[in-house]
Parts: structure tokens; sequence; C-alpha cells
């Protein structure tokens, strides 16, 4: 599939360069870079971008103030366009209304801000692909799960919400301050002041006023789309100011917002933009906390069922002591047995006690790394004799493939648990006598591990929600083995703080699935 071509303005070497790096890991082609507007009058013709990014801190005679060559060109090629400030005034904005099809990014630029921004404005002018497009409706759906694990939509009226609108709206003496929630269809808005809609229909609002990646404001008449106020309050069009601060999770989704609105005209300075996004936080924190207690309730009842299982089959064999006559062989084989399930119930408490203590601590963000340069063939080694012997049990086998020997910076014991984590998933989830591939690779500058299965695979849904606290994948272990699910939430959070990355890759149901590892790999 041919790449969608991006045209880089900007006359620093440094900035063109660090974009250029940014966009082709984003999969697009960077087909030139143009200094002056006669410059990129030229590249567009001979290459034809889809979009053109262009910085606007270029040297002192094209400046903001000789911005109109530019715009005429742009204009002319009906081209979208990123632009790249420090600062946004209305100056500025005033000048590049006259485009269609363009939006702002103040610096520093960072990639997650730049892959957001630019899909939705190709995708708004009709250029996006259908594997971007693929890839936007997969983060879209990551986000709609991140939502419903949190079971906040449409709930009862909570007077710790209740109490952090009211406060906000007192700070700022607004008379509107709410919390939104946007799910596929609707926004929906928590513990509102001055509001009286549940929720209205997401038709037609533009992403980046109820998804916005940094906290904003605008006033009515500041851009040409509709007023987002309008849509909040549609049988009351007299507010002409809104600002807000995204809710974000620790995975990076954006929920909605804590927004206010004025029926005055006004601005907000820096420190009043931070407290908004301060009580944003605030909100995040508390959808953060009551989640942590619907893991612990989970827990309470894992340790349950355990024990009443453990109890129930401790009195069975009991009764068939009462029931045996024989004193010999007859009475030692459900002693026997009557032993080894007390010790797998202990086990099996002992593991899930274990398993969620663990995942608080790192989750605390309170560990520190010891690292130290460590070879991860070594590891792999280490870790597959560990779990040969369990992987025999059900007649399954670890084939080792060795590429080379990367050395990653990193901590030797934690990188072991990573890879233990998901051979031991491996093992769960894939059936008796099939094979599982352990791939220890090196690539540019990478560093890769991976663990493949012949198991039961997965679901565009699991992939979403595979990296989640508590979130059991539609996945069931092949012989009920037993875990509550967060191991490998663990295992995203230690990698993370190697600088590496982690992802699940499948064909679907009953397809198999691999897990891989990717960290900076040193010479």
């Amino acid at each position: 599939m041919e790449k969608l071509k991006m045209l880089i303005v900007d006359n620093d070497f440094t900035v063109a360069s660090n974009l250029n790096k940014q966009l082709n890991k984003m999969g697009y082609e960077v087909c030139g870079v143009a200094e002056t507007s006669e410059e990129t009058a030229l590249k567009i013709n001979q290459f034809r971008p889809d979009l053109i990014l262009m910085n606007l801190n270029l040297n002192e005679k094209e400046n903001r103030k000789n911005i109109e060559p530019y715009l005429d060109i742009y204009i002319k090629d009906n081209i979208p366009v990123v632009f790249l400030s420090n600062k946004i005034d209305k100056a500025l904005l005033k000048k590049t209304r006259i485009i269609n099809n363009s939006t702002f990014i103040t610096k520093p630029v960072n990639s997650k801000e730049l892959r957001t921004t630019i899909g939705l404005l190709l995708k708004s002018s009709g250029q996006q692909t259908d594997e971007n497009l693929k890839s936007e409706e997969n983060k879209e759906l990551q986000r709609l799960n991140a939502l419903n694990r949190y079971e906040i939509i449409d709930s009862p009226s909570d007077n710790c919400f209740d109490r952090i609108t009211l406060i906000t709206a007192r700070f700022f003496n607004v008379p509107v301050a709410v919390i939104t929630l946007v799910d596929k269809t609707k926004i929906w808005f928590k513990s509102p002041q001055g509001l009286i809609l549940d929720y209205i229909e997401r038709t037609n609002i533009d992403n980046h006023s109820i998804l916005p990646l940094n906290s904003f404001f605008e006033n009515r008449g500041q851009n040409k789309k509709k007023f987002i106020a309008d849509f909040f309050s549609p049988s009351d069009k007299s507010y002409c100011f809104y600002a807000a601060a995204p809710l974000i999770t620790p995975e990076g989704h954006i929920l909605g917002t804590l927004s206010i609105m004025d029926k005055e005209s006004r601005t907000i300075n820096k420190s009043s933009e931070k407290i908004l996004t301060d009580l944003a936080a605030i909100v995040m924190d508390e959808f953060e906390l009551r989640l942590t207690s619907k893991m612990a309730v989970k827990f309470q009842h894992e340790l349950i069922n355990i024990a009443t299982t453990f109890q129930n089959e401790k009195m069975a064999g009991v009764e068939r002591l009462k029931n045996n006559s024989s004193i010999d062989n007859e009475i030692k084989i459900p002693a026997g047995k009557i032993s080894s399930m007390i010790k797998d119930s202990s086990k099996q408490t002992d593991q899930i006690i274990e398993e969620l203590f663990h995942s608080a601590i790192i989750n605390s963000g309170k560990i520190i790394l010891q690292t130290e340069p460590v070879n991860l063939t070594e590891i792999a080694l280490e870790v597959i004799k560990t779990y040969r012997k369990i992987a025999s049990k059900k007649g399954q086998v670890l084939k080792l493939f060795i590429e080379s020997n990367p050395v990653v910076e990193g901590d030797r014991i934690r990188l072991k648990e990573v890879m233990g984590n998901l051979i031991d998933n491996a093992i769960k989830y894939s059936e008796r006598d099939t094979i599982i591939d352990v791939n220890v690779i090196a690539g540019e500058g990478k560093a890769y591990f991976e663990v493949k299965d012949q198991g039961q695979g997965l679901t565009e849904e699991d992939k979403a929600i595979l990296f989640t606290n508590i979130v059991r994948s539609g996945e069931r272990h092949s012989e009920k083995e037993l875990s509550i699910g967060i191991g490998l939430s663990i295992v995203k959070t230690i990698v993370e703080m190697h600088g590496g990355i982690v992802r699940a890759e499948s064909e679907g149901k009953d397809m198999g699935s691999s897990f891989i590892v990717e960290l900076p790999k040193i010479n």
C-alpha cells in the first residue's frame, strides 16, 4: 500500500530532522523539506503531498507577519496543513482560518499528539487510508473499553463528583461546570452544575473539542466550526466561553473532559489552566480508586471460592475416610488425595495473594530498577529451564530460537519476570501436546523477545483490553489453571519502565497468539 506523503516547511534543520523521524515511524513518507514559500510551491507541484507540516518560527524575513504567501499556496492546492507554533494568538488564527483543513499544535511536539492530529485532519479531508483508519478504529475501541471498565456512564448521582464540579464552578466563577464522558454515540454529563441534560448525541461534534489532548479554551466566533457550548446547551445560545481539560487514563486514553462555560467572553491564564487540569486529574484519580476497590472485591470473591472449594473437597475426603472399613491401602489412597488437595488449594491462595500484592507494588510506581547490561539470550535460557518441566506436564514443547545475543540495559530480575509471565500464559492458554516458540531476535537498535503459542488466539476486543488490570480476555485456561488476570498489566508496566513496548498479535480465535517485547538494544 502506497504511503501518504508529508511535506515539511521549516528552515531549522534540527526541527525538520526530528519531524522527519517521527513521521517515518508513523508510516508516512516525507517527500521533502522546504525553507521558503517559493520552494514550498515547487515541491507541492513536484510531489503533490497529502499533508503539510509548517513550523511558524521561520527566519525574520518569513515569520508570522509574512505568512500570506504560504496561505495563498495552501488555499490554491487545497492541502491540509498542520501549523507548529510556540503560541497561538488571535491574529494568527484569523489569518489561517481561510484554509479549509488546518489545525495547530503547540511546541514542543510529542509523537502521540502529532499522530492523533494528523490522523484526524486526514480523516476530515477524506485522505485517510484504510490502514490508518483501521489503526484509528482500534485505538477508539481501546478507548471505549477503557471507559466501560470504570462503569461510570449513566451512573447515579455522586456526592464526590458533585463536589468537584461545584468547586470548579466556584473557583472559575462560571455558571456551568460538568464532567463529560464520551462513548461511541453519546456524550454523557456527570455531576453537571448549570446544565439539565443527562447526555447529548455525539453526531457532528469535533473530536478536538470533546476529546482534547491538552487543556484549552475558546470564545464564540474564534473558529469557523459550530461553538461547542451550543451542543452542550442547545436551548440557550448565550454562552460565549468554553474551556476543558482532558480526563486521561494511566494508559493514555482520553475518556472525556472536565469542562466549564460562561456567558461572557474571557481568557484564563496558565495558572488557572493548570488548576483546571489538576481538577480533571482528581476526577481521574477517583475513577482509579473506585476501580481498585472493585479489584479488591473481585479478589475477595476469588479467595472465598477457593476456600469453599477447599472446604468441600476436604469434607468429601473425610467422608470417604469415615466410610472406608479397611485400614491399610484403602486409607492411604484417599488420605494422599486429601493431602494433595490441601497443598493445591494452599498454593492457589498463595498465588492469588502474591499476584495481587506484586501488582500493587509494580503499579504504585515505587519500584526502582536495578539496571545493568543484560543478555536476553541468557535470560531466555534461564526462564525456559524453569518452565520446561511445567510445560512437559501438558505434553507441550518449548522451542527456543536464537537469532543473535542482543544486550539491553535492564533489570535482570524484572526482565526474567516479564519473560516468565509470557511463557506461563502460553502454557496455560494452550492445549496439551502443542509447541510454544520462544524467539530472541535483534534488529537495528532494538532487541526483541517473542512468545508464540498455538492456543486459543485473540479477537480485536481481546487485544484492546489485554494489558489492563484485572481484566480477563475471552480466553479460558485450557485446564482451569488459576489466574486473576493482572499478569499482562505487570508485564506492560515493567517493559515501559525499560523504555520498551509490548504488543500482542493474533489472526483470530483458535489461531494462536504472539506476544512481542521490544527493548532498546545497546552495543
